[in-house]
């Protein structure tokens, strides 16, 4: 994971995380207790150009 945070109002509008690769983020989430004991549900997982902010 190389950031996490929450956006402006946690409970309506949820967090972000940000992973090196897709791979190493559906792996977070197959094996977060927080998703696994479904405290919270991932809505979806979504490529980032990182190329766009060099």
């Amino acid at each position: 994971m190389l950031a996490i945070g929450t956006f402006d109002d946690p409970v309506a509008n949820g967090s972000m995380a940000v992973f090196a690769s897709r791979h190493r983020a559906e792996e977070f989430l197959a094996h977060d207790p927080f998703v696994t004991e479904s405290v919270v549900h991932p809505s979806d997982v979504r490529e980032w150009n990182v190329q766009a902010f060099r």
